[in-house]
């Protein structure tokens, strides 16, 4: 299904190179973020900001219909 979405079938392996390390990014980057907020406002800080991300993001893939 990911294959079929993408712009072009020749190109998929750039495309899927970019998707797998657009998955392991957040993974990187979250400690960096997350660690400082967690130490200076607390736990629930913590909670609020993933939860408004987690909206903000359900928002944005939300208009997607279906593939072309």
């Amino acid at each position: 299904m990911a294959i079929d979405v993408l712009p072009s079938r020749a190109e998929a392996a750039k495309y899927l190179g970019v998707w797998g390390i657009l998955g392991t990014l957040p993974q990187v980057v979250a400690p960096v973020i997350g660690g400082p907020v967690l130490d200076f406002l607390g736990f629930v800080s913590l909670l609020v900001i993933a939860a408004t991300y987690l909206v903000v993001g359900s928002l944005l893939i939300w208009k997607i219909r279906g593939i072309r």
